[in-house]
């Protein structure tokens, strides 16, 4: 394998990897249908929900520094 086709394997995985780690930063958007890719229902106390999209914007935060 070339080098060039090394790197462009490299960049894809990283591109996928990050898409994947921004999923739960549909949680800022959308509570419900976040929470239900895991079978919850949508919390009642807006503490933990402030807490679900709190880890929703590091996971983006995360995802676009690997992408």
């Amino acid at each position: 394998m070339s080098q060039s086709r090394i790197d462009a394997v490299v960049r894809w995985v990283l591109v996928v990897l990050g898409l994947v780690t921004t999923l739960p930063a549909f949680a800022l958007f959308a509570p419900g249908p976040a929470l239900a890719t895991y079978s919850l229902a949508p919390p009642d106390d807006p503490m933990l929900l402030a807490l679900l999209q709190h880890r929703g914007v590091l996971q983006l935060a995360l995802g676009a520094a690997i992408v």
